[in-house]
């Protein structure tokens, strides 16, 4: 679904429209063989693991957030996220987006600013991340077309959001390494 909103996003039609419906039915019809294996999935999730993991993650709302900002701290300290960049950025987001549902479970200002920072940092590398998914998916596409408009439109989409991708987070993470948790009385 996010692969097609962003063809619609674009508007790769106009470029040209038998490459742009060539690529949408491709997107289509790999969507429908994900959408049968999630299904397949979704029978195998188990509401205890769930009731466990939100028992050790969630408890008074201070240490809950310390826990998060701790966690973060350990992500963003970690060798592999030393420098920020296309190898890494992902599995980065991977990383930080349990941080931000956590993060959004508590009330009070302080603890919402925290959640919609993660969020944000999340978020524009998610959509950096889906142009990349898009772009790889219409290479396969149009293989042996690098001249094909409607990739040149694509590829030049994934460039120019990189870099407001990896100034959000970095902006993002300086921030959040900052923050000092007001105490609970």
């Amino acid at each position: 679904d996010v692969l097609l909103k962003l063809l619609d996003d674009l508007e790769l039609v106009t470029l040209d429209r038998t490459s742009s419906e060539k690529l949408k039915t491709a997107i289509e019809e790999r969507r429908a063989k994900f959408a049968a294996k999630l299904v397949s999935m979704a029978g195998k999730v188990r509401v205890s693991k769930l009731k466990k993991w939100s028992g050790e993650h969630v408890a008074q709302p201070v240490h809950g957030m310390e826990k998060v900002l701790s966690d973060f701290h350990r992500i963003t300290e970690a060798p592999d996220y030393a420098n920020l960049g296309r190898h890494n950025l992902h599995d980065f987001r991977l990383d930080i987006k349990p941080l931000r549902y956590r993060a959004e479970m508590f009330k009070g200002a302080q603890e919402e600013g925290i959640a919609r920072r993660l969020n944000a940092m999340q978020s524009a590398i998610g959509d950096w991340h889906d142009l990349v998914l898009l772009s790889d998916f219409a290479e396969q596409v149009f293989a042996g077309c690098r001249d094909n408009a409607v990739l040149k439109k694509i590829q030049s989409e994934v460039e120019s959001s990189y870099d407001d991708c990896l100034h959000t987070a970095l902006r993002q993470e300086k921030v959040l390494s900052e923050i000092k948790l007001c105490s609970a009385k």
